[in-house]
């Protein structure tokens, strides 16, 4: 068992829901200086992104394509839907251009999944977009491989076969062995991420620190880490399972 040291490690957590996590934590109450320093510099630059690119360039973009609709049709009003997308003349990907910024990808059909919480990670959306070209004919028009009606409707197709599947869940709670020392620190209750490694859970917190290890338990997926939060309760040597619920 060992004190924090304040090393960061990578572990692969879905931005949206790592930033979430974050913005649980008692700053004062669990962290070094270090990472007291790392917690406030994340969380300036999540904001900054999210001012100028999720707001401030995505309200001028929004102006643009405005003006281009504006004369497009000679100053008269249409009802803004996927299906009079083509009266404004203007391709697809035009479209696509807020979600892209957005969700950080190039790819239109990966950012779509992710809007949808259909993926929760771009890798993953990037990798299911491949389905959707492999399925489309070679022969289609480029610009119509990105109509917004055919994503989705593929999309609601792609994903159906989920509602098949059978329901499991982790379980209510699992013993682990502590990975520090937690006597010099009120907190008690801490917010834990899993990752596998050879059969052996490894319970991180959002920082990447390792605070607790167990054993796999006989029911275990990997979607669990999108689907649940677990929270480990140190005078118990427990961690807890609860259902995650997404901001869509």
């Amino acid at each position: 068992m060992s004190s924090f040291s304040g090393k960061v490690r990578n572990i692969g957590i879905p931005l949206v829901k790592k930033t979430q996590f974050l913005s649980l934590l008692p700053v004062s109450s669990r962290f070094t200086h270090y990472q007291s320093w790392l917690y406030h510099l994340v969380a300036y630059l999540v904001g900054y992104v999210s001012d100028n690119f999720g707001f401030r360039f995505n309200w001028g973009l929004g102006s643009v394509v405005a003006l281009a609709a504006d004369e497009a049709l000679n100053g008269g009003l249409l009802e803004p839907s996927l299906e009079n997308w083509p009266l404004l003349g203007l391709p697809w990907i035009v479209l696509w251009l807020k979600e892209l910024i957005i969700w950080g990808t190039l790819e239109p059909v990966a950012a779509y999944l992710l809007s949808k919480s259909l993926e929760v990670t771009r890798a993953s959306a990037e990798k299911e977009a491949q389905a959707y070209y492999e399925e489309k004919s070679q022969e289609q028009d480029v610009n119509e491989l990105l109509n917004a009606a055919t994503i989705r409707d593929w999309a609601t197709n792609h994903y159906s076969r989920e509602k098949n599947l059978p329901l499991l869940r982790p379980p209510d709670r699992m013993q682990v062995e502590l990975h520090q020392d937690f006597s010099k620190v009120e907190t008690r209750q801490w917010k834990v991420i899993p990752v596998e490694v050879e059969k052996i859970l490894h319970w991180f917190d959002p920082a990447g620190i390792l605070l607790a290890t167990c054993g796999r338990p006989t029911i275990w997926h990997d979607s669990f880490l999108n689907n649940y939060d677990f929270m480990l309760d140190v005078n118990e040597k427990m961690v807890s399972s609860e259902g995650y619920i997404s901001f869509r």
